[in-house]
């Protein structure tokens, strides 16, 4: 697949992506976890992580397709943050450990031993931050007016009174 493939398929998938990633972090990967292992992390994840995860995918989302309708898809660094915002909270809610009665467990720790709990709240966090970062510079990168070449040749310069 070229880069040009990949960054129509990352724009069309735009919304799906993200609705199946907040439902991913928010309950689905509860459903890789022992029956009643729903700890500390459940409600926090309801109640706080995922309207704030609806929020700010819903802001790059809607910045997305307003570009898309102004005639510009996602350029190959906008791909990129997008990508590793989707990879970040896929890898978040694979190491998030739930905290219930027994051992913390976490779809993680399910395939990787009980051991490894310390891991994956340590590569928990890892993809908060880096879900974060992406997040981030994904909203500037959406936010930017396109260069020149970017935006069919016209550079925002203005022609002097009477030329033209």
């Amino acid at each position: 697949m070229t880069g040009a493939e990949l960054r129509v398929v990352a724009h069309l998938t735009t919304i799906p992506m993200n609705l199946l990633l907040v439902a991913w972090v928010g309950v689905g990967r509860l459903a890789l976890v022992p029956p009643g292992a729903a700890g500390s992390a459940a409600p926090t994840t309801l109640t706080a992580v995922t309207p704030a995860l609806v929020l700010l995918l819903g802001l790059t989302s809607a910045l997305a397709v307003r570009q898309h309708r102004r005639g510009g898809g996602l350029t190959a660094p906008q791909s990129a943050a997008l990508l590793g915002c989707w990879g970040s909270l896929a890898g978040f809610g694979g190491f998030l450990t739930e905290a219930a009665a027994g051992a913390p467990v976490s779809p993680f720790t399910q395939l990787a031993g009980e051991r490894f709990a310390s891991l994956s709240d340590a590569l928990a966090l890892a993809c908060l931050y880096g879900f974060v970062a992406a997040w981030i510079t994904l909203l500037v990168l959406l936010r930017r007016r396109p260069s020149g070449a970017a935006a069919g040749g016209r550079t925002g310069a203005r022609r002097p009174v009477g030329v033209g």
